[in-house]
C-alpha cells in the first residue's frame, strides 16, 4: 500500500534523519508522528519514564527519500 506523505511529515521525518541514531523527542505533533508509526516510518525509544525519543526507520528513508526524488 502506497503511503503519501503530508508536508508536516516530511519536515518531521528530515528531522528525525537529521537527528541520527539517537533521535529526537517530538511533543509537538503527536497527531504526526502516531501516523508515521502506524507505517513503520518512524519508532518510538523510552529513554526514561516520561521521555520518549523518537527515530527513522530505514522504511521511513526510503519513503522520504522517495517523497524528496
Amino acid at each position: 500500500m502506497a503511503y503519501s506523505l503530508t508536508d508536516d511529515e516530511i519536515r518531521l521525518l528530515k528531522e528525525l534523519k537529521g537527528a541520527g541514531s539517537r533521535g529526537r523527542p517530538v511533543p509537538q505533533a503527536p497527531l504526526v508522528v502516531a501516523r508515521l508509526m502506524r507505517a513503520s516510518y518512524v519508532k518510538r525509544r523510552v529513554i526514561k519514564e516520561s521521555v520518549d525519543r523518537y527515530v527513522i526507520t530505514d522504511l521511513g528513508a526510503a519513503a522520504l527519500s522517495d517523497a524528496m526524488g
